[in-house]
């Protein structure tokens, strides 16, 4: 039972393969590896970069100044939507409420399942990023989780996030689109990423996480701050 924004629950099914035995049948012969947050920040210094390089040169002529602008969504079930041939499913049969059933695609809890999606997730990302210049939009993707920088003037960033989303969903994919975010601050894997386009400070990123991890990030530095090394 997983709790939303919103205060209500989301019920998720984790079927536990390895009590079973099924992820004894099931081969995962490599790892996915996933973006950091590190990635998401210089993908927007490097745009940021980039706009104070062409302003620098002269190549900026236009009435309105480019910006960089934020934005996240999240795949709606991303597991469910990849189908199991029907020889590999006798390994995602599971009991729940007093019944057994058998899976026709991926399910929570089977050792390979998120190498499969992570394969589908990495060409999708990869598809997609060729969509773009790297100076007009840099993208991520964790797991489920896209994000997504897009420079422009305020059309062009429009543009260029419309056709991202309008792209990955004439390939199927499907989202929730309550979840989604556009702006100059968004969050993503836990935790608040902005992005300044001005200040007195000139241009930059900022990032923050949520205060419980925050105080325990803290009172862990402090722990080994008063170690005897």
């Amino acid at each position: 039972v997983k709790d939303r924004a919103d205060g209500t629950k989301k019920l998720r099914i984790i079927t536990d393969l390895l009590r079973s035995r099924g992820n004894e049948f099931l081969f995962a012969p490599e790892r996915i590896v996933l973006p950091r947050l590190l990635d998401a920040l210089e993908s927007v210094l490097y745009l940021l970069e980039d706009i104070e390089q062409c302003l620098a040169y002269g190549q900026w002529a236009g009435d309105e100044a480019e910006e960089v602008e934020l934005g996240s969504a999240d795949v709606k079930d991303a597991f469910p939507n990849i189908p199991v041939r029907p020889a590999d499913r006798r390994a995602q049969c599971y009991k729940a409420f007093g019944e057994f059933y058998v899976s026709d695609s991926l399910v929570f809890g089977a050792g390979p399942s998120p190498l499969v999606w992570g394969r589908r997730g990495a060409w999708l990302a990869r598809t997609a990023q060729g969509l773009f210049d790297f100076r007009e939009l840099q993208l991520q993707l964790y797991v489920d989780d896209p994000w997504w920088a897009a420079r422009g003037t305020a059309a062009q960033r429009k543009r260029r996030t419309v056709v991202l989303l309008l792209f990955w969903e004439a390939l199927g994919v499907p989202f929730s689109w309550a979840k989604g975010q556009v702006g100059a601050s968004v969050q993503w894997i836990g935790a608040q990423i902005s992005v300044v386009n001005a200040g007195p400070q000139g241009r930059g990123v900022t990032v923050s996480g949520p205060e419980g991890k925050r105080r325990a990030l803290a009172a862990e530095a402090q722990r080994l701050l008063q170690l005897q090394l």
